[in-house]
């Protein structure tokens, strides 16, 4: 699995990984291929991909732990599944 990322934002693969926070390769939450599986899945949607990512984030311990290593382990990985939890659901519309 692969990591990449272009501040430029001129693919959509590094727009989704802006908005979700994942722009460092030490702390990947994603390889561009779940990334691009996504897009795809969703006909390039960056909205809607933007939004399932979100989704998993708090439910994924393998994500939780790597996000609560690299904050210096300053958050509980409970508050953090909370927060990205609050960032899907405004990120989605439902709140």
């Amino acid at each position: 699995m692969s990591f990449s990322y272009t501040d430029t934002l001129t693919a959509d693969k590094d727009y989704v990984r802006f908005q979700i926070g994942d722009t460092v390769e030490a702390v990947e939450m994603f390889s561009d291929e779940a990334i691009e599986a996504i897009l795809e899945e969703h006909d390039d949607n960056v909205f809607q991909a933007i939004s399932e990512l979100l989704d998993y984030i708090p439910t994924s311990p393998g994500v939780l732990l790597a996000l609560h290593d690299a904050a210096g382990r300053t958050f509980t990985m409970s508050r953090l599944a909370a927060v990205y939890a609050q960032f899907a659901e405004q990120w989605s519309g439902r709140r």
